[in-house]
């Protein structure tokens, strides 16, 4: 926790936004945290135990407003400035996975080949969570 001393203030306090512009936004912790668990190393990221305080509006985020509550939240903080459109932090996806082949028998043989980056990303989270949650079974034909 020592790296929050240098942002405290009175009444036990953090200055966050002095500490996101110096600190978390250099790289949002969330696109490495896979990298992290592969790798084993231990993270502590302040906001992993938030919880909210009502259900999602799933009817506005499937109507396309995914990040409502951050919106929500800037506008109420700076209720003089136009809320920004959000532009999503680019990774680096075409590069990382630029050789992976699915190994489960449920893919395709070579379905990967002709895919962007991001599309790769999701067949690959699709397989660890099916690693996770289900062995490698071999398929068979009838």
């Amino acid at each position: 926790m020592a790296v929050f001393e240098k942002y405290r203030l009175e009444n036990n306090k953090i200055n966050f936004i002095k500490f996101i512009n110096e600190i978390f936004a250099t790289e949002a912790d969330t696109s490495y945290m896979h990298v992290f668990k592969m790798m084993g190393i231990k993270t502590l990221d302040p906001y992993s135990y938030m919880e909210l305080s009502k259900p999602l509006d799933l009817n506005r985020i499937r109507a396309g407003e995914s990040k409502y509550l951050i919106r929500e939240l800037f506008k109420k903080r700076y209720p003089n400035l136009e809320v920004p459109e959000k532009i999503p932090m680019p990774r680096a996806t075409n590069q990382w996975l630029k050789n992976y082949k699915t190994s489960r028998p449920e893919f395709l043989h070579n379905c990967t080949e002709n895919l962007t980056g991001d599309q790769k990303w999701l067949c690959w989270c699709l397989e660890q969570f099916l690693n996770m949650h289900e062995p490698i079974k071999k398929i068979v034909n009838i």
